[in-house]
C-alpha cells in the first residue's frame, strides 16, 4: 500500500467517482469535494490483501479504479467468489462505527 498526494485535478476526478458510489449519490454534487478533505488516497499492488475476513472493520474504502477480487482460503486452496468493480465502496459499517 502506498499512500498518494492528489493533484487538483486528480482531486476533480475522484471526487467525480466518489459521487457516483452507491452510497454516496443522495449527496449534493457540491459536497462530494468535501469528502476529500478527510480522506487518504492509497494505491495498493495487484494481489495485495485490502480486506481479511474477521479482521476488524476500521475503514472505508472507494474503488476508484481497477477491480478487486472477493477470496476465500478454505482447505481446497484460496477460491474466487467475485469481483469488485469501479467505482464501488468496501467498509461501510467501519465508516459507520467510526
Amino acid at each position: 500500500m502506498e499512500t498518494l498526494t492528489l493533484e487538483e485535478g486528480q482531486k476533480q476526478q475522484v471526487s467525480s467517482i466518489i459521487a457516483k458510489t452507491p452510497i454516496f449519490q443522495a449527496l449534493k454534487p457540491e459536497l462530494s469535494p468535501q469528502l476529500l478533505k478527510v480522506a487518504e488516497a492509497v494505491q495498493y499492488d495487484a494481489g495485495e490483501v485490502i480486506l481479511k475476513q474477521g479482521s476488524p472493520s476500521d475503514s472505508f474504502l472507494v474503488v476508484i479504479e481497477g477491480e478487486g477480487a472477493i477470496r476465500i482460503e478454505g482447505d481446497a486452496g484460496d477460491t474466487e467468489l467475485g469481483r469488485i468493480p469501479t467505482p464501488a465502496s468496501l467498509g461501510e459499517v467501519g465508516l459507520l462505527l467510526k
